[in-house]
């Protein structure tokens, strides 16, 4: 999938909003079996998820529940065509390599030369 910036997500499963990604719609038309990355890059960590994704259009009777948390994020500004359903069956961490190299660096001490070194304010 490419970057999607409406998302929410359960216990077993993550909900991606479809507002404009014809190339992700036809990837899973041909290829159900997805990977998904959440990527702190400040705090230099994330989640790797794999699984299987399904579209549940709007026309679809499950499609107002599943559309539901996504709407609560765009406040209806954007217009959700389906909603992507990843069924997550495999969760690996993601770290950077500071995290090995530097195993003793507190984390608020890596965001900090993170944002620094990307000239990004903290709020």
């Amino acid at each position: 999938m490419s970057p999607k910036e409406v998302f929410s997500c359960d216990r077993d499963r993550i909900l991606i909003a479809h507002i404009a990604s014809p190339k992700t719609v036809r990837n899973i038309a041909i290829n159900s079996h997805v990977m998904v990355s959440v990527v702190d890059v400040f705090a230099q960590e994330g989640w790797q998820f794999s699984g299987d994704a399904s579209l549940v259009w709007a026309d679809s009777s499950e499609f107002g529940e599943l559309v539901a948390p996504l709407e609560v994020i765009t406040q209806g500004e954007y217009p959700i065509k389906a909603v992507m359903v990843v069924a997550v069956r495999d969760a690996q961490r993601i770290v950077a390599p500071s995290s090995w190299l530097f195993p003793d660096r507190p984390h608020g001490v890596v965001r900090r030369q993170v944002l620094s070194r990307y000239g990004v304010r903290d709020l």
